[in-house]
């Protein structure tokens, strides 16, 4: 039982934030352009203008990720360049860009598929919810209620983890009541995102049945759509 506790101690330790070099967002980035492109085409340098405004000041995506990017889908069929004389093919985002049939496609596949380890999972939920315009209402509760899911699932992690870290013999108690903390910031976050789910899409979206946080009322109650029963989408 020691041996156990101090190997579980060691991976508590040995938790780092990466930082440094820029991660792989490959998949947000994508279901960004393509969401844009459904509108109207779009010129290169719009996406790159657009897109630092929408990841914040904290993170610059750089034309060394637009441009590639912009290339791979093209090749993929997903877009296409549209001919002008005066433009030219120079890497700096004068070129301009529509979404093809194909691409129409893989937009709707994005929005209605979740990676289970995606790191960035809030900021593709904040890609998704600016796109909500561009789906059915389907598609939309769908989206709302696997995030709850992921929401639920954080909370219940980090509760366990803290009963955990706890019951660590080898941990200082400074080190302690700072990993306690962090694991506590991460779990407020999880259920302050519930309630503003609950109070800001669920009424235009319908109840979705889904794992309740402990301490929350269950999905949809108060709501206008509570008293005609609960469906699963």
């Amino acid at each position: 039982m020691q041996e156990e506790m101090r190997k579980r101690a060691l991976r508590v330790r040995s938790m780092r934030i990466p930082c440094g070099r820029e991660r792989k967002w490959g998949g947000m980035y994508e279901l960004f352009l393509l969401g844009k492109l459904i509108e109207r085409p779009w010129h290169g340098y719009e996406f790159h203008q657009v897109l630092n405004s929408v990841v914040g000041p904290a993170r610059q995506v750089s034309w060394g990720t637009i441009y590639p990017l912009l290339q791979r889908l093209e090749r993929a069929g997903l877009i296409q360049r549209l001919s002008d004389p005066s433009d030219k093919d120079d890497g700096r985002g004068r070129q301009r860009y529509t979404i093809t049939q194909n691409g129409k496609q893989k937009f709707l596949q994005l929005m209605r598929s979740e990676s289970k380890n995606d790191p960035n999972y809030r900021e593709t939920f904040r890609i998704k919810l600016g796109n909500f315009s561009r789906v059915d209402i389907e598609t939309r509760r769908g989206i709302i209620a696997r995030y709850l899911d992921r929401l639920s699932s954080i909370s219940s992690h980090t509760k366990a983890m803290s009963e955990l870290v706890s019951k660590i013999p080898e941990m200082n108690e400074l080190e302690r009541r700072n990993v306690l903390l962090a694991l506590a910031h991460d779990r407020f976050l999880a259920e302050s995102e519930v309630k503003w789910v609950r109070g800001s899409l669920l009424p235009e979206s319908g109840p979705i049945i889904r794992r309740e946080l402990p301490g929350c009322a269950p999905l949809g109650a108060g709501s206008k759509h509570a008293a005609a029963g609960r469906r699963e989408p």
